[in-house]
This record gives C-alpha cells, structure tokens and sequence, in this order.
C-alpha cells in the first residue's frame, strides 16, 4: 500500500473507530441534503506533488481535504467548535500513532478550514485543507 493510501485508510478508520461522527464517507464529498445522519465527515484525497531530489529519497506532498457536516439543530456551535478542533487532533494523532506515518512524515498541516458562515442553515459546514510532506522511497 502507497503512503497516501496509508494516510486516507488510516484517517478513515480511527474516524469511524471514534464514534464521534455517525456517517464517514471516503473519495465522495455528499451535498449536504443527501446526508442523513450528524455530525458527518468526507475525506477525499486531492493529490500528490512530488518534489525534485535525488533518485532514493525524494519528497512528495499529499493534499486532502475533509467536509465536516453538522445539522445545528442538533449542534450548538459550541459542539461545532469541539468537533473541529478533535478532527484536527486526531489527523494529528494518525501520524503519531502509525509507525509506517511517521517515519516517513515529514510535516503535516493543517492549510485551511473554511467554515459556510450561516449560509446553509440549518446546517453548519466546514472544509479542511490538510497538507502532509512525505519522504517517498524510490529504491
């Protein structure tokens, strides 16, 4: 398995393990009428971008993005805020905790999180950009 695949298997897992979020979707980002149950999450992988060096150990960066979906009627945005801030921990925890990871992480942040501001209520919505820097082992 490629480390990419490692990362976004991993993130789905311990998401799914947490119990924290009801639905987890991967590689499919819903519209937010087409989720069912709340707190909800997609983690969708955007890309690669190898960087140039020399032929065994090279960097690549991988980028993904995660959907976070809460119904505010259910949510305070209390909880809305504490469910952010525990995604983000446990994408920091996944590097942490899988030997595989982070040996070969290099760095891993969080780019962007955008929240809709209120445009869709009911329901609140939050995209995170995350950015992970890799050592990739060519021989």
């Amino acid at each position: 398995m490629s480390f990419r695949q490692e990362v976004v298997e991993e993130l789905v897992n311990d998401l799914k393990a947490s119990g924290e979020f009801k639905n987890v979707y991967k590689n499919i980002v819903p519209v937010w009428t087409q989720v069912s149950t709340f707190p909800a999450v997609a983690v969708l992988y955007e890309g690669e971008e190898k960087e140039r060096g020399n032929v065994v150990n090279s960097c690549a960066n991988i980028t993904g993005k995660l959907y976070v979906y809460i119904y505010n009627q259910q949510e305070s945005e209390r909880d809305f805020e504490d469910i952010l801030s525990d995604l983000i921990d446990l994408v920091y925890s996944i590097i942490e905790e899988n030997e595989y990871i982070k040996c070969n992480t290099i760095d891993c942040t969080v780019s962007s999180m955008k929240r809709d501001g209120g445009l869709v209520h009911p329901y609140a919505l939050c995209q995170i950009m995350i950015e992970i820097k890799y050592r990739q082992h060519l021989a």
